[in-house]
């Protein structure tokens, strides 16, 4: 599928090439083109099976079936959270870690091993394009949980991290929802604390998550099979890192911690 290719704001296009020109009375305008690039995405499968005894089907009835089509919905789930992450992108979806848009952002000189500093968050916010923008959000380490809720501005002290105001909603770190997440890497390695505006990430479903089931494939062993499966890709839409129009340090969508091992 097509796509625009907007990676340097240097020239003044924020589009691609396209720009705009004040324009005098009775001059031509030169025409413009703009720049398009493929994104391929792969129908990748993805299935779960599970064979149960015809006794426990019987036994256990409508509820049975409903808790393992309800396991099966949240391990699709799981996975698709982990590739958002971690993918390789070979044999399943690419994960932001792994984008060629991606940023790291280097720890600060002396930083002791799987900590977090403000500095950390406010350099890895002021590297993220959009980060003011609905849909941006954080994704932690748990174990980092202490750490984070606990950041201050070093200069007046206010709390970097604000707690839930009621259920349902997301303390925020910068002002951006923040997700404790055990898909996270762990604590001190790449990954453990990053920051997406996950608007720019692309989910694409050839064929969706269908439930099956067949007394047939275990008929000798009086068991029945259940499956789940679909066809699907995910990967970030950026191809590359974004050169602002003034300032020398890239932006993306897509922004970890460096390690700190």
């Amino acid at each position: 599928m097509p796509a625009r290719v907007d990676k340097d704001h240097s020239s003044s296009s924020v589009n691609g090439g396209i720009t705009m020109t004040r324009h005098a009375e009775t001059t031509e305008l030169t025409p413009q083109r703009g720049t398009l690039e493929q994104i391929t995405l792969t129908a990748h499968s993805l299935a779960g099976l599970t064979y149960a005894s015809e006794k426990l089907v019987a036994d256990g009835g409508a509820s049975f079936e409903f808790w393992l089509s309800t396991a099966y919905a949240d391990a699709l789930q799981d996975t698709l959270r982990w590739e958002r992450i971690h993918g390789t992108g070979v044999g399943e979806g690419l994960g932001i870690l792994h984008s060629p848009a991606f940023i790291s952002v280097a720890k600060e000189d002396g930083q002791t091993a799987a900590t977090v500093l403000p500095a950390n968050v406010f350099k890895m916010a002021s590297r993220t394009w959009g980060f003011d923008e609905r849909g941006t959000s954080w994704v932690v380490n748990p174990m980092l949980r202490t750490q984070v809720s606990a950041l201050a501005d070093p200069d007046t002290g206010k709390p970097l991290f604000e707690y839930a105001r009621s259920d349902g909603e997301r303390g925020r770190l910068l002002g951006r929802p923040c997700f404790f997440d055990e898909r996270a890497a762990a604590p001190g390695s790449l990954g453990d604390i990053v920051v997406a505006h996950w608007p720019e990430y692309i989910r694409a479903v050839y064929q969706p998550a269908t439930w099956a089931t067949s007394i047939h494939v275990r008929f000798l062993a009086v068991e029945s099979a259940f499956r789940l499966w679909e066809r699907s890709d995910q990967q970030p839409w950026w191809r590359s890192a974004l050169t602002p129009g003034y300032g020398t340090d890239t932006l993306s969508p897509y922004v970890a911690l460096a390690a700190r091992e």
